[in-house]
């Protein structure tokens, strides 16, 4: 990950990459001890990361940060969205290709609309 001119912003984007880190491991360890700490670790950074953002209000990401996209508008916001629905989707197709799945499908079908509340209401003006 490139570093930022800007502390503030290398450290936000650190986070997130963090986060990512962080989720990954809490899927991967055979230790439930040690998945509910991630869990909750991961919680309690989502949280402050936000906050921290929101208090700051400056943060721009360039793009040589790396961590997520710049904010251009609504619009730009209900396009990445949809593209994302496109993915769970494709996931969707891919799993009802298998009889056994009905517990990942159903948690598709959260995903699913989640996704959907979430450009339902990006979408009112």
């Amino acid at each position: 990950m490139a570093q930022t001119k800007n502390p503030e912003n290398d450290f936000i984007c650190k986070t997130i990459f963090h986060l990512n880190t962080i989720k990954g491991f809490h899927w991967q360890t055979e230790s439930y001890a040690e998945h509910q700490v991630l869990d909750l670790y991961h919680n309690k950074l989502t949280e402050l990361i936000d906050k921290f953002v929101e208090t700051l209000k400056e943060f721009k990401p360039t793009t040589d940060a790396g961590c997520i996209d710049t904010y251009i508008d609504r619009a730009d916001v209900i396009e990445h969205i949809k593209e994302y629905q496109e993915k769970v989707r494709d996931v969707r197709a891919s799993l009802n290709s298998v009889k056994e799945n009905d517990d990942l499908l159903s948690i598709v079908d959260d995903f699913e609309q989640v996704t959907n509340e979430a450009l339902f209401h990006l979408r009112l003006k």
